[in-house]
């Protein structure tokens, strides 16, 4: 770790740790190497806890040999005891994520084997999330990948120990949850309700930071250890806690840092869930947020109706959207038929306003993508009707059980559903040809994909949607106009030469008459009647 740390910047990370962490919280600090420390037993927080670990911050060191991660997340599983919230247990593991037993590659291999094999599973079984920060460009990125995504924590790896004081922040959001409010302009407005604040302000190495209270009071480092005011100056960072602040606007004297924050402790408190660690690109965020009075939910009608709750959303690399949140009937607010998009990290910040009272939460949820791709192709016997579903895998989305179904919905309504054959084990993209569909008619196609996410988490999702127009049916071409005039024209004239023809015929026959003797029939060649004498 000496070298992957050689700033030893995990210090002020630590220290940073110990200061945010709620109150009343249950934290312990374990270091470990070849062997386990356990550093500071876990205890309810409070003013003794913080002071203790900041002065253990101190004491971090590299001079250990080895890596038993195996060790470590047993000790601090072992520390949970069977009242806590499955929904509030978290380890925040820190490391160069190398298993490091002996010089033995097998031994080291086998006891990695065994971390995902076994001890994995029952990390998930007990509801705990491990939240993994890897710290080189040598971290077993994958071991770390399956830690954290297999329990529904979240994973940070960066090569840049420098960036470590804010990707701890970041993990904080969704670790250990406060209360803050918005900071715009580096102005926040206090209101009467809040007990305490605390202000993390990034800053260049020289840079000075002061704080102006609501009556033009400026604070700064020099001040600290006054009454209810206290200031840490690290070497990126500040951090200032003022107990019982003036309620107001104040302002932040320093840098502008998308990082920096404003912390408070409060009865009046803002809530999310809903939202887990991991995403598909296209399911539902499922958002909700509410408010509490101490440990009651806030149901005042004309409170309720003061406030502006909206989210924001952020992409990675894509552009922020804001949505507002619509109350139910049970004075919950929900982000309704809003999609996971995008692919990385996305940040959701909820913010609620009325007046001078503001809240602010944000978590951060990553979005994988979808575990298959689909699109539409001709039939190689008839190029002019769309009926061939292509399917690629994506592997990326490290879903498992994956099961395709397919919806094909008529023109006239008519709809079924059935179950497409899944990937060849020889192949890497696949097809299903939709030759037993009418080749006359519209369809309309959607594709779903069903499965596990690593934390077991079921999804379904939709994977695409399609047009499949029918072809027209063979039918005689219809007459044109003029030939439609053209065949009475043709029969008048038929009749016509037939007429005059006949003309002909009857004229040429009575000539024929006139020129020629009318036979005389004697006795012998008369017919004979019946009864004539002979």
């Amino acid at each position: 770790m000496r070298r992957t740390d050689p700033a030893n910047v995990r210090v002020p990370a630590v220290r940073l740790l110990a200061q945010l962490v709620p109150e009343q919280s249950r934290t312990g600090i374990w270091f470990f190497a070849d062997t386990v420390e356990t550093t500071l037993p876990v205890q309810a927080v409070d003013a003794e806890w913080r002071a203790a670990a900041s002065l253990i911050a101190d004491d971090v060191h590299s001079r250990g040999h080895g890596t038993d991660i195996g060790a470590a997340l047993q000790a601090a599983v072992d520390a949970f005891d069977d009242d806590t919230e499955a929904s509030s247990r978290h380890v925040l593991l820190f490391t160069d994520g190398q298993v490091h037993l002996s010089r033995d590659d097998a031994v080291n291999a086998t006891e990695r084997q065994r971390i995902i094999a076994e001890l994995l599973p029952a990390i998930r079984e007990a509801g705990i999330h491990v939240h993994a920060v890897g710290l080189s460009d040598e971290v077993d990125a994958e071991l770390l990948q399956a830690l954290a995504e297999g329990t529904g924590g979240q994973l940070v790896l960066t090569a840049d120990a420098e960036q470590l004081e804010r990707l701890f922040l970041r993990l904080f959001d969704s670790v250990t949850p406060r209360d803050r409010v918005p900071l715009e302009g580096n102005r926040f407005v206090v209101d009467m309700s809040v007990s305490e604040l605390t202000v993390v302000a990034f800053r260049s190495a020289d840079a000075e930071i002061s704080l102006t209270a609501p009556d033009g009071q400026v604070l700064t480092p020099a001040d600290a250890g006054d009454a209810g005011l206290r200031w840490r100056r690290e070497q990126r960072y500040d951090l200032i806690t003022v107990e019982n602040p003036e309620h107001g606007t104040w302002q932040l004297d320093g840098e502008e840092d998308p990082d920096n924050r404003v912390l408070v402790i409060t009865d009046l408190r803002l809530h999310l869930g809903g939202l887990p660690a991991y995403l598909l690109a296209g399911e539902e965020l499922g958002l909700e947020a509410w408010l509490t009075d101490g440990e009651t939910a806030i149901t005042d009608t004309g409170f309720h109706d003061a406030l502006g709750v909206t989210a924001q959303i952020q992409p990675g690399g894509d552009r922020t959207v804001h949505r507002p949140m619509q109350r139910d009937d049970h004075y919950r607010y929900q982000l309704a038929e809003q999609e996971a998009r995008g692919g990385g990290a996305t940040r959701v910040t909820v913010t609620v306003e009325a007046g001078t009272f503001q809240r602010q939460q944000m978590r951060s949820v990553v979005v994988l993508p979808k575990p298959a791709t689909a699109r539409i192709a001709p039939l190689p016997d008839d190029p002019d009707l769309d009926r061939r579903l292509l399917l690629s895998p994506d592997e990326r989305s490290r879903a498992t059980s994956v099961a395709l179904y397919a919806r094909v919905t008529s023109d006239r309504g008519e709809s079924s559903r059935f179950r497409l054959p899944g990937q060849p084990e020889d192949a890497t993209d696949w097809y299903v040809d939709m030759d037993h569909l009418d080749a006359e008619r519209d369809y309309v196609l959607t594709v779903e994909a069903h499965g596990r996410l690593p934390d077991e988490r079921e999804f379904a999702v939709e994977i695409g949607a399609f047009h499949l127009p029918g072809q027209a049916p063979d039918v005689a071409a219809p007459e044109t106009r003029s030939s439609q005039i053209g065949r009475p024209l043709l029969v008048i004239v038929l009749v016509a030469f037939n007429i005059a023809l006949l003309g002909v015929i009857i004229i040429g026959f009575l000539a024929f008459r006139r020129r020629t003797p009318v036979p005389s029939f004697d006795d012998s060649t008369r017919p004979r009647k019946e009864g004539d004498a002979s």
